[in-house]
């Protein structure tokens, strides 16, 4: 079966738990299923997080109430009878994510949504036009100079440091646009040294300076990134691996293909690198909570031969 997110386990239980604890005394497990399309399993699963959920100073009586018996489930309301105290972090989030779903054409200036904006505003004591949107850190040097050659179709020296292989270079670039995605400012542009188009972070180059020399490569039309920034490229190494349960959290911090959780627990991960340093690494940093099935590339994935090469550099 296919693996699902912590993020969408979160966000079912949320939902789930004060409807249950709105029920006087309780309801069927079978009618709870339904409703939330899950299975007796998974609902026991999700009601054994809920129980370790509670409030200071953590005793017994502050902790949420769960009696589950073979066919029967039962919250006390607890905290769930009165909405929750927003923290001010939270606030400020709901009330910018509003503020522009406001602006949308045909909502009304009036209507519900602006009442209630008003009055997150009066409580949090802020004004939404002074709110400050932080899309991302990036040198301002390097920020200018990439705006500049994107709108004047120039190429630019930079130095880049690139993660995956851990090391700095020196590239030619024609950046063809500018973006803001997940907190970091990227630009797409063709790159002299790899002799195709690349995807660029700005706060990972540390110089860009103008060649004053005009674009040589016609821009392409590109499509929008979407949620997943990486895209698996023709020279990346092919990856399965066997993930043990409680590493679980990492495969959610990587761009892979598929994951599939056996009925031991085990997670059987697909994915696509384009460095295989980026690989080992992880491989030595997992240790003995995975296992390799199978790779394109099987020098990569040698253990042994890995951490030769690990330790060499750090001889060098």
């Amino acid at each position: 079966m296919t693996r699902e997110s912590t993020a969408d386990k979160v966000a079912r239980l949320l939902v789930m738990a004060p409807w249950i604890a709105s029920q006087p005394g309780g309801v069927s497990i079978a009618e709870v299923c339904e409703r939330f399309v899950t299975t007796p399993t998974q609902l026991t699963a999700d009601l054994g997080a809920l129980g370790m959920v509670g409030v200071a100073p953590h005793s017994p009586d502050m902790y949420v109430e769960v009696t589950l018996t073979d066919d029967w489930v039962v919250i006390k309301p607890q905290w769930f009878d009165r909405p929750p105290a927003l923290l001010a972090a939270q606030g400020l989030a709901l009330l910018a994510a509003a503020e522009g779903l406001a602006e949308i054409d045909g909502v009304d200036p009036q209507g519900p949504l602006a009442r209630a904006l008003a009055k997150v505003e009066k409580s949090l004591g802020v004004e939404v036009g002074r709110l400050k949107v932080d899309l991302g850190h990036a040198d301002d040097a390097v920020m200018e100079a990439v705006r500049r050659a994107v709108a004047d179709q120039t190429s630019l020296d930079i130095s880049y440091y690139s993660h995956g292989v851990n090391k700095i270079s020196e590239r030619t670039i024609e950046p063809w646009r500018l973006f803001s995605a997940d907190g970091y400012w990227y630009t797409d542009a063709w790159c002299h040294t790899a002799g195709d188009v690349r995807l660029f972070r700005l706060d990972r180059i540390s110089s860009a300076s103008s060649t004053s020399t005009a674009a040589t490569v016609e821009r392409q039309d590109l499509p929008d990134h979407g949620p997943d920034l990486y895209k698996p490229g023709a020279d990346d190494v092919a990856v399965s691996l066997l993930i043990s349960p409680e590493m679980a959290w990492a495969t959610e911090r990587w761009n892979t293909e598929s994951v599939v959780t056996r009925p031991d627990g085990y997670l059987e991960v697909e994915l696509s690198v384009g460095s295989t340093a980026w690989l080992e690494r992880v491989l030595v940093q997992l240790g003995d909570r995975a296992t390799v099935i199978s790779s394109t590339d099987e020098a990569a994935t040698d253990r042994s031969a890995v951490a030769r090469r690990i330790l060499e550099r750090y001889r060098s």
